[in-house]
């Protein structure tokens, strides 16, 4: 493998181990990603707190960038696309199986089969599972994808760009500062299909990976990081805002305005890691333990949740709260002790050749 392609390649892994890193955190519920509404509303650790959960959003529209980077330019058969398709059905029902094993054997349930196909079916055996049905949807879409994104010109994904940060973020949060929601902009008059994740994402990750070229990328970081920076800062106060204005508080904290500028966060941190590592000469044990890692993600996206309620792991962050030790650092070190124990089932099972490819 080449220096090029190896560095492209450990910038992808970066990302991939951000994301899920940021996926087990969001998952972490009132001792991490809600713990701002524990705290003093409108405090400085309220806020703190806020940005840390609303910045860690980026982590699905990244999963879906790094595919379209991976997948959108290849040209395959048909019969290939469904190839991929039918792997990540094999997977979703593999460890639904598992899943729904194990909550019969916290509930003392029996196993019935209709019961278990009609909730994969309509619905998914642990929640964070939603996101292989969608990753399915986006298999789906590659042989329409991939023309699509090979032909567009780079001005035409800077307006989609565009479109996106103002209609998912500048215009929902203009509509509820001036008019409190009451009058808010007429959802036809919305192109809301160009914005769905397995739209937008892959196709924004195939121009910033094979369109962009990196002198413009570093150029651009700058100014990416302020509109990131004013975006994050936006979503914070409009989540005071509305909490304030309703007088709600605590578990049912709005999350409305946590979403609105994700891709933009998406982008610049994606376009950070290029500029960082794709000419950055690592030493070849760091490319090697980055490579690793990231080889890891998608089991540990798998396996996390068993892990997560696991009371030694809950024990972590009581413990360390109890020393003195602030919640924020305390979920910190739990993100990194559960990724770490789900790098373990993960690791082992792509040891097997027949588990290997589906890893």
């Amino acid at each position: 493998m080449d220096t090029a392609v190896r560095k492209k390649t450990v910038y992808f892994e970066v990302l991939r181990v951000c994301a899920v890193l940021a996926v087990i955190f969001i998952h972490t519920g009132d001792g991490g990603y809600s713990l701002f509404t524990q705290r003093p509303f409108g405090g400085t650790l309220y806020f703190a707190d806020l940005a840390l959960s609303i910045f860690s959003r980026f982590c699905v529209p990244m999963f879906f960038a790094i595919s379209g980077a991976l997948l959108l330019h290849r040209d395959e058969p048909l019969k290939d696309v469904w190839k991929r398709v039918l792997r990540i059905v094999l997977v979703l029902f593999v460890i639904s199986l598992l899943y729904w094993f194990e909550a019969l054997s916290q509930n003392h349930g029996t196993f019935s089969f209709r019961a278990f196909f009609h909730k994969t079916y309509y619905d998914q055996a642990r929640y964070h599972l939603w996101y292989l049905y969608s990753y399915i949807a986006f298999l789906i879409t590659l042989p329409v994808l991939r023309p699509l994104a090979k032909n567009l010109e780079d001005r035409t994904f800077l307006y989609l760009i565009a479109l996106e940060i103002l209609f998912d973020g500048i215009i929902p949060i203009l509509d509820f500062r001036i008019n409190v929601g009451e009058f808010p902009l007429n959802p036809n008059a919305i192109p809301s299909w160009m914005f769905e994740q397995i739209f937008f994402c892959p196709l924004i990750g195939y121009y910033l990976h094979r369109r962009l070229k990196y002198e413009h990328a570093k150029k651009a970081l700058l100014p990416l990081w302020a509109a990131n920076l004013l975006g994050l800062a936006a979503c914070c106060y409009m989540t005071w805002f509305k909490s304030r204005i309703f007088g709600v508080r605590g578990d049912e904290a709005p999350a409305d305005f946590h979403f609105c500028f994700a891709a933009l966060n998406c982008i610049t941190l994606f376009l950070t890691a290029r500029v960082l590592f794709e000419r950055a000469q690592l030493p070849a044990k760091v490319e090697a333990l980055l490579t690793g890692l990231g080889g890891t993600v998608f089991g540990v996206y798998l396996f996390h949740m068993y892990f997560l309620r696991r009371p030694w792991i809950e024990a972590i962050w009581f413990g360390l709260t109890r020393m003195g030790v602030s919640p924020m650092l305390a979920v910190t070190l739990e993100v990194l002790a559960i990724f770490a124990v789900s790098c373990v089932p993960a690791f082992i099972l792509k040891q097997i050749p027949g588990i290997r490819k589906l890893l």
